[in-house]
């Protein structure tokens, strides 16, 4: 039975390092209404007027011939963004798609470029940006960060001011990040659990106050979280099978470890 356990977290472990977790996906093909504002919908933005970026229904005229995309028009500087709380000890990337429409933009011609990249929260300075973006046709472009402190971050695409700045079209905003056991950007706690395997209550050991504690499945799947000082975890609802515990401390730090679950 111990070597039953043992290839099982070996597998999970193998398994968890080359997966990875999709934190947000908006590919803005359902549960909208034609030419609303982005606003509307959960996007923070900046023009002079909230309906220059919008949300458009033309058939087949979105990504991957998808039939709906955000339209992103308004001569100067212009951004949408979302805000995601993003976690230590992970490496997460954030892609979309964009199309620039030479010269059809409001100013009247098809000169300038946008970016998109990853900006804290106060100071709103870039963590990491793209190389600006004048593709014509549909591309997909991403940026990758890793994360050493707990917070929230704004995931943002906008446009430079300009006096002729092009339309843009963009489509499905994506935020994922890896998931791995043996994290890279992990740095050491002294952590332990116990009973392992656990029947019902799962005991964690640490001097340090946490900030936040969960658990992930043998798919990846987050499937328990807390964001509280706790240092046991009822596991009683959950299915036989291994799992890893992981505990991010007041600090920023993060340690994981793997449970049996009888």
């Amino acid at each position: 039975m111990k070597q039953f356990y043992f290839l099982t977290i070996f597998i999970f472990a193998t398994l968890l390092s080359a997966n990875s977790q999709t934190i947000y996906s908006k590919d803005f093909e359902t549960d909208f209404t034609n030419d609303d504002s982005v606003n509307l919908y959960g996007y923070s933005i900046w023009t002079a007027a909230a309906t220059d970026i919008k949300i458009v229904n033309s058939t087949g005229e979105g990504a991957n011939s998808s039939d709906w995309y955000i339209n992103f028009d308004y001569v100067g500087y212009a951004a949408f963004m979302r805000t995601i709380e993003v976690e230590a000890g992970y490496t997460y990337t954030f892609s979309l798609n964009y199309k620039k429409v030479a010269g059809s933009d409001t100013g009247g011609g098809s000169s300038g470029s946008a970016k998109m990249g990853v900006f804290s929260v106060s100071p709103a300075a870039p963590i990491i940006e793209s190389a600006a973006l004048n593709n014509v046709e549909w591309t997909s472009v991403s940026v990758q960060f890793d994360v050493t402190s707990t917070q929230d971050y704004h995931f943002r695409f906008y446009r430079a001011w300009t006096s002729n700045s092009p339309v843009f079209q963009v489509d499905d905003f994506v935020v994922t990040r890896e998931v791995t056991l043996g994290n890279k950007n992990t740095t050491a706690v002294d952590f332990s659990i116990y009973p392992n395997p656990v029947n019902a209550t799962l005991n964690i050991q640490t001097q340090e106050a946490l900030q936040a504690v969960q658990i992930i499945d043998v798919l990846g799947n987050l499937i328990y979280t807390t964001k509280e000082n706790v240092k046991t975890v009822d596991t009683s609802n959950l299915a036989n099978g291994v799992y890893v515990v992981k505990v991010t401390t007041a600090t920023g730090k993060v340690a994981s470890n793997t449970f049996v679950k009888h």
